[in-house]
């Protein structure tokens, strides 16, 4: 019985251990129409890119999911502050909590929480178009996606 009891301990142990390794294995999706890469997990796998060629959504198995895609800048002459604040507004009508905030010269950053997810979205206004990264992902997962979205982020051009 103390056997038993010892096994199934060190499965539970390792199985937690092996769900907060991070992530290892990388790949790149580059974004042709708009001119931007993203490096991303191998653990989300991709779904196939927009019919109009503007970007893809990627899924993990634990519920993450990540959405990249572009838009022309001129459309109804929404600045970066302006679309930033559309974003906002969005995701406060899905219920999400706005946590974090960051702005730089072309780019800005909202996260947060939505209920039991964790969210970042950064918009990037480069070459006449916006640049539009979302991921969200559960927050019992947050020790492996953290990291995983700084990485993410650092790479999206």
């Amino acid at each position: 019985m103390i056997r038993t009891i010892a096994l199934v301990c060190c499965t539970l142990v390792s199985a937690r251990l092996q769900a907060a390794a991070p992530i290892q294995d990388w790949k790149v999706y580059r974004n042709e129409r708009f001119g931007f890469e993203l490096c991303y997990p191998a653990s989300l796998r991709p779904g196939p890119e927009s019919g109009s060629g503007d970007g893809r959504a990627f899924e993990a198995r634990d519920g993450a999911k990540l959405t990249v895609f572009g838009e022309l800048g001129d459309i109804e002459g929404a600045s970066l502050t302006t679309r930033a604040g559309e974003a906002e507004k969005d995701l406060r009508a899905q219920g999400a909590t706005v946590t974090y905030r960051a702005k730089g010269v072309s780019w800005i950053v909202l996260s947060g929480t939505q209920g039991r997810s964790i969210y970042y979205h950064k918009i990037v206004f480069r070459d006449g178009a916006f640049r539009d990264l979302e991921i969200s992902y559960p927050a019992a997962g947050a020790s492996v996606w953290n990291s995983a979205t700084a990485r993410i982020a650092r790479c999206f051009n």
